[in-house]
């Protein structure tokens, strides 16, 4: 709390006295100004050749009493200068110990900003803007572990993670080992995610997403012709999130798919395409996808599904930057082929096309 010689704003005693006095001798001097000099006036009404003079006199007091006013405001205890380093802590975010120093300019009546003027401490985060808080959640990356995760050893793990606060994760394996492009290597491995997963700004999921594999690889997105597969596994999804969905459950003995098409940064188009084939349990799954695989700022629109009775089953999904190109070549090969070979891959998009003469945002 401090002494009460401190309380407005760490001001020292001898300023606060100096301050005291000074305003002492101008309400003294307001107070002088204010009599008027009844010695002087007869004792009858004013006369007309007094009314100026006196007119005057008011007038003067008026603006005395305004470059008063103006001089000492009235600044409650809770008020600082704003000009001084604030710690804001956040309230009702979902991120602990977290500070920010922040310096807010206060509007005066004038219209005009000021670092002198007084303002209120701002309370909770209703000064803290919607980038900002972005900018917070993307850099955010707590994790506790108990154990040992698959990215941090280079063979057997186990571990029992909480991420932000807003993540399980869990598993136990031989090898389990995912890169940036999509390539992943799995071998007798069995994990778990929970919760709100993935990368900010880039795959987030909320569900929960488990698979347990004998053995299980992906190629990834990067080649034109990429490969995935696995023997002896099983597994359960149900997220949605930044980059789409996916709802299913099943198992199998042995699986393999092949994609053709790839996600590049330097075209404007791309095209995926996956078929793939299983043997395994009765089994059904749904995709949706919409996420920016390559990060060149165009989605890729597509959906996918798994189905399977018992024994046979199937697997099938497509992706594509430019759903109407795409739409063209099922619908019609001949125009959607023949527009693809004649126009530029890395400069041309029929769905930003129609957008723009639309006035649609890509």
């Amino acid at each position: 709390m401090g002494s009460s010689a401190q309380t407005k704003a760490g001001v020292p005693p001898s300023q606060t006295a100096a301050t005291a006095h000074k305003e002492k001798s101008e309400l003294r001097f307001l107070s002088s100004e204010t009599s008027l000099n009844n010695e002087s006036l007869p004792n009858d009404d004013l006369g007309a050749s007094d009314v100026p003079t006196q007119i005057h006199h008011a007038t003067h007091l008026g603006h005395q009493l305004g470059h008063f006013q103006a001089g000492h405001r009235h600044t409650s205890p809770i008020q600082l200068k704003a000009n001084y380093a604030v710690p804001i802590q956040r309230q009702g975010y979902g991120y602990e110990d977290e500070e920010q120093m922040m310096s807010v300019w206060h509007e005066d009546s004038s219209g005009m900003t000021s670092p002198d003027a007084p303002m209120s401490i701002p309370v909770g985060s209703e000064r803290v803007s919607k980038d900002r808080k972005s900018a917070v959640r993307k850099k955010s990356n707590s994790v506790k572990t108990l154990g040992w995760r698959p990215e941090d050893v280079p063979g057997p793990y186990l571990h029992f993670s909480a991420i932000d606060n807003r993540h399980l994760q869990t598993g136990i394996g031989l090898l389990h080992k995912e890169y940036d492009e999509g390539q992943q290597l799995s071998a007798l491995s069995a994990n778990g995610d929970f919760g709100v997963f993935g990368n900010p700004g880039d795959d987030v999921r909320s569900g929960y997403k488990l698979g347990a594999y004998m053995l299980q690889g992906n190629t990834g997105y990067s080649d034109m012709l990429g490969f995935d597969g696995g023997v002896l596994g099983a597994e359960s999804e149900h997220s949605i999130g930044e980059d789409g969905y996916s709802l299913g459950t099943g198992a199998h003995i042995i699986r393999g798919a092949v994609r053709a098409g790839d996600a590049s940064k330097e075209e404007q188009n791309d095209e995926q395409l996956r078929v793939g084939a299983s043997f395994g349990t009765p089994g059904l799954g749904l995709r949706g996808h919409w996420g920016d695989q390559d990060k060149d700022g165009l989605k890729e629109y597509g959906f996918g599904f798994d189905f399977s009775l018992g024994g046979p089953g199937v697997s099938f999904d497509i992706k594509t930057e430019d759903p109407i190109l795409t739409g063209l070549k099922y619908a019609s090969p001949l125009l959607g082929w023949g527009i693809d070979l004649l126009t530029d891959d890395k400069s041309t998009n029929l769905t930003n096309i129609l957008k723009e003469g639309l006035g649609m945002e890509k």
